[in-house]
């Protein structure tokens, strides 16, 4: 607030029509260009950023579920779900991290042969963990990701029949969410990074994906068509064509960084890209790794 015993101050507002200049008890002079002191430079006023003009939207931020489930955290987050009596949540195995007492957990395959193909051709867990609420009141569970790693909702009404990359899904409200696995096409099975089989997933009510770095969506109309880094594609819609594409001529492919083949997304529908997959991560602490083994000291920015 104005400091009206001498010398001069500011409102802190959002709109400060005016800087008032005091001199004892005494008004002696309104500058009505105060708002200069809030302003951003002209080239920071912009009506829409470069994410907004290419349609991508950052969706790792926290969020609050309307009372049942929360998520929390920066880097790796987790959710906190409340449970009502008699309500459950399925989890992948080993991602409680903290429960109340009366919430007890059992273990299901969800079927043999589903299980065995989420195990054996897409590279998911062979059992589901339920956590149900036991007591008579509202308890709560936890949930976290395998790795460090953000946890995104995503609504299963209006995104049924999601595709998913391995290890994406971490927990799922209720008991309305169903997976299956399809086939991948011979190009996306060998270049696309997804393995010979993909899991899908569908359902009602919200579902939490354990994704890495910074995570951001896109809707995309018909026919058009994006082009990824493999380990960045992690869910697209049903409706979205999965498909690869060479990275550029055999000096781009050997020395590019990138390997050999790209991935494309073609809409219509919803597409999901993390920047950190657990693979990039798993790489980078391998090198960090290999360099100590070697002797050449290891950095890790801790003094």
């Amino acid at each position: 607030p104005l400091d009206s015993r001498g010398g001069s101050g500011y409102r802190g507002e959002d709109q400060v029509s005016s800087l008032i200049f005091w001199k004892g008890r005494r008004r002696m002079a309104t500058i009505p260009t105060a708002t200069a002191l809030w302003s951003l430079p002209d080239q920071m006023q912009m009506q829409s950023s470069a994410m907004t003009e290419s349609r991508w939207s950052q969706v790792d931020k926290p969020e609050y579920g309307g009372g049942s489930w929360q998520v929390v955290g920066d880097d790796s987050q987790m959710v906190y779900v409340i449970l009502q009596p008699g309500e459950s949540v399925m989890a992948e195995p080993g991602g409680m991290l903290t429960s109340s007492p009366l919430v007890k957990a059992s273990v299901d395959m969800g079927g043999c042969l589903l299980a065995l193909k989420r195990c054996l051709c897409a590279g998911e867990s062979f059992f589901r963990v339920h956590w149900t609420n036991t007591d008579t009141v509202q308890q709560s569970v936890s949930i976290g990701p395998p790795f460090a790693a953000k946890m995104v909702p995503v609504n299963l009404d209006q995104e049924s029949g999601l595709n998913l990359k391995a290890k994406a899904w971490v927990a799922s409200p209720g008991k309305n969410t169903e997976f299956d696995v399809v086939a991948a096409s011979p190009m996306v099975c060998c270049c696309a990074g997804q393995g010979c089989c993909i899991s899908t997933i569908k359902g009602s009510g919200t579902t939490f994906l354990g994704l890495g770095g910074t995570v951001i969506e896109r809707e995309l109309k018909a026919g058009e068509m994006i082009i990824t880094d493999q380990p960045s594609v992690v869910a697209w819609g049903k409706d979205v064509k999965i498909d690869t594409r060479p990275v550029g001529d055999c000096m781009t492919m050997c020395c590019g960084g990138m390997g050999c083949f790209n991935v494309t997304l073609t809409g219509p529908g919803k597409v999901y890209l993390q920047s950190m997959s657990i693979e990039k991560s798993a790489a980078s602490y391998k090198l960090l790794l290999m360099k100590g083994k070697q002797g050449q000291g290891v950095n890790i920015g801790i003094s």
